[in-house]
């Protein structure tokens, strides 16, 4: 039984946004020098306890334990634009595309949604011309394999700036952003719904991080980004339907 009061998701998500220099708001600060990373170590070792050794699994060859090794994250992009169509549509396709065969009444997605609810939305910014798309601010249609050209426009180095904190987001071909609609979900499993939207993000962003380097492409995951400036360009809400993660395409 659901307890009544306050939606603490909603109040952590608002909470939790990174604010723009210029809007002197937001919790997060992002300072980088304020972290000791030296010594830190990302595993933790239990000391004086059994141990079991696993065998080798080097001689592997099926092409998703490739696609394993080849997963990181690339922040140097070409200056020359050599993003194509085809490249971008199977990246959109395998990660977050319908692969409905038929049998099932809902639409299935290369990622596991809690209840198959999908609340995650999918927009390109798309920062550099190519294969005759335009600049602009495009939503992928999922049932249709389409994208809807919600804005053309030009993304110039100050604007990009504006929704992005680090330089290097400024050489990308795309910066794919996922925004969810938290009532898809939560209309069923209420707050801890907000949980499940997050792991579905993460799916999704590691989809595109294994399916990148397949088409040869360089893609990186991107926190730093102002959220309230990108909904504004998206031209929605920010609270029931937000940014939730961002990342970045090029060559």
């Amino acid at each position: 039984m659901r307890m009544e009061g306050p939606d603490f998701s909603k109040i952590f998500h608002a909470f939790s946004k990174r604010g723009h220099p210029d809007d002197r708001k937001g919790s997060f600060s992002g300072r980088a020098d304020a972290l000791n990373l030296s010594g830190r170590r990302e595993y933790k070792i239990y000391s004086g306890v059994p141990t079991v050794s696993l065998p080798d699994q080097s001689d592997r060859n099926h092409p998703i334990f490739s696609a394993f090794l080849l997963r990181k994250s690339e922040r140097e992009y070409s200056a020359i634009n050599s993003l194509n169509l085809q490249d971008l549509a199977q990246l959109l396709k395998y990660s977050v595309g319908s692969i409905d065969d038929g049998k099932l009444p809902i639409t299935r997605r290369p990622y596991p949604s809690a209840g198959a609810l999908y609340p995650l939305e999918i927009y390109l910014l798309v920062f550099r011309q190519f294969d005759g798309l335009k600049t602009g601010i495009y939503h992928y249609r999922v049932d249709t394999h389409e994208l809807e050209c919600i804005e053309e426009r030009v993304f110039l180095d100050e604007d990009i700036g504006d929704i992005a904190s680090y330089e290097w987001v400024k050489k990308g071909s795309v910066m794919i952003v996922l925004t969810a609609v938290f009532e898809r979900t939560q209309s069923k499993y209420n707050e801890r719904g907000y949980r499940y939207v997050l792991i579905e993000a993460g799916h999704v962003g590691q989809n595109m991080c294994l399916a990148a380097p397949a088409l040869s492409l360089k893609i990186c995951p991107l926190v730093g980004t102002y959220d309230s400036r990108i909904e504004q360009l998206l031209e929605i809400d920010g609270i029931t339907e937000s940014v939730v993660y961002s990342l970045v395409i090029g060559k």
